[in-house]
């Protein structure tokens, strides 16, 4: 099988993140995709983060369509979620399984700087959605820059994104951009008030 991973915090799950869930498997003749809430990301500070069970939930409610899954192995780690404990651990329960590792543009573009890079690239390839064709560009030369050697591994996909943040609908209380099951989880839980 062919299985995509999609990692975040989905803080909340909104439509972007939905989007992009229905149209990923497709571009890379995906059997599978995995939904991973992360615990604690370590690349960012996450600001009014709704708790595990939360965002698992919710994440349940958005991504419900059939081939694909949540799954919560980095909630059931303790301390920061590393991609490539979660891609090893993944690995094990998919032994001959091809993984895709999918992320955003900004991600990419620091990915040296990741825990054990030549590891997560063991395990998976790479999948990076991009803007427009520059920032795609701007990817290409990064993967040659520090990944020449592998730079099979990565694949830039241009998507049309849907442009909200999470950031954005915390701080606006604005559940427009959100799936309908998880503006109402929010509202029954008094999540992000």
């Amino acid at each position: 099988m062919r299985i995509g991973v999609f990692g975040g915090t989905f803080n909340p799950p909104h439509n972007g993140h939905k989007k992009l869930a229905l149209e990923i498997p497709g571009r890379l003749s995906l059997d599978l995709l995995i939904i991973v809430p992360t615990h604690i990301p370590p690349h960012k500070e996450a600001r009014m983060l709704a708790d595990d069970e939360d965002r698992l939930n919710m994440c349940r409610l958005c991504f419900d369509e059939k081939n694909i899954v949540v799954s919560d192995v980095e909630l059931k780690r303790d301390g920061k979620s590393y991609t490539v404990e979660t891609l090893a651990q993944l690995k094990e329960s998919y032994p001959d399984d091809k993984l895709y590792f999918i992320m955003g543009s900004d991600m990419l573009l620091s990915f040296h700087q990741w825990r054990e890079p030549e590891k997560i690239l063991e395990f998976a390839d790479i999948c990076a959605v991009s803007r427009h064709e520059d920032e795609t560009e701007k990817l290409r030369n990064y993967v040659k820059k520090y990944f020449a050697e592998c730079k099979d591994k990565f694949t830039v996909l241009e998507f049309d994104p849907i442009d909200i943040s999470s950031t954005e609908i915390r701080n606006s209380k604005d559940t427009s951009m959100l799936p309908a099951k998880v503006a109402e989880y929010i509202k029954e839980r008094g999540l992000y008030t």
